[in-house]
C-alpha cells in the first residue's frame, strides 16, 4: 500500500483532525528539534540530559544544575559588603555570597575558591576589543 492509498482511506475530517494532533505534539516535544536522532547534536552525546528530561515523566519539578565551575579569575561575585573578583577570593576558605532565587535575595556560605586553569579570551569591557 502506498502512502497516496494510505491517504485515501481517510476523510478530510480525519485528515485535518491528524494535522492537528500532529501539530500538537511538535509544539510539545520541542526536545526532538533540539536533541535529533541523527547528526553532531544526536541525543546520545548527551545522556545526563537525556536522563533530566525523562524524569520528567515522573517528577514535575526538577533542576539542572549546569555551567557549573565556568568562572574566571574576572568573573564579579556578589558578597554582603561588596562585590570582589574572584582572583581577590583566592586562598580564602570560606565566605559569603549572595544570590537571587527570582523573589528573594539571600546570602549562604561558599567554599574556596581554585582555578584549573584559564584561557586568554577576547573582551569588549572598554568598548575596544582586546584579549584578556
Amino acid at each position: 500500500m502506498t502512502f497516496d492509498d494510505c491517504v485515501k482511506q481517510f476523510s478530510e475530517r480525519k485528515l485535518d483532525a491528524l494535522l492537528q494532533e500532529t501539530e500538537r505534539k511538535s509544539l510539545q516535544n520541542r526536545i526532538s528539534a533540539f536533541y535529533p536522532d541523527e547528526g553532531p547534536l544526536r541525543r546520545e552525546l548527551y545522556p545526563k540530559h537525556m536522563a533530566f528530561f525523562a524524569a520528567g515523566r515522573e517528577y514535575q519539578e526538577r533542576a539542572m544544575v549546569a555551567a557549573n565551575r565556568c568562572i574566571t579569575p574576572w568573573t564579579a561575585i556578589e558578597m554582603p559588603g561588596a562585590t570582589r573578583l574572584v582572583s581577590e577570593l583566592i586562598g580564602e576558605l570560606h565566605f559569603d555570597v549572595r544570590s537571587w532565587d527570582g523573589a528573594t535575595l539571600c546570602t549562604k556560605p561558599a567554599s574556596g575558591v581554585f582555578l584549573k586553569s584559564y584561557r586568554a579570551s577576547v573582551s569588549c569591557s572598554s568598548g575596544q576589543w582586546a584579549i584578556v
